[in-house]
């Protein structure tokens, strides 16, 4: 399962394995709770959102416009 807790354990296990400047993660709704979890522990880890993955979510809906309504 991926659930907050589970992914926030995985994550503190990386940041120890890889060093805390090299955290980067994506968008994900449990992601982000998960990276705030990681931010009560590690309070100089913060998370922000991926710009990569927002750009690709807004280019995916204006390039894919929901169908006009008659």
């Amino acid at each position: 399962m991926k659930d907050v807790e589970y992914v926030a354990n995985l994550f503190l296990e990386a940041i120890k394995d890889v060093g805390e400047s090299n955290v980067i993660t994506n968008n994900a709704s449990n992601y982000k709770v998960a990276g705030m979890i990681v931010e009560e522990k590690l309070p100089h880890i913060f998370w922000t959102p991926c710009v990569v993955h927002s750009l690709n979510l807004a280019l995916k809906s204006i390039c894919d416009p929901p169908e006009k309504l008659h």
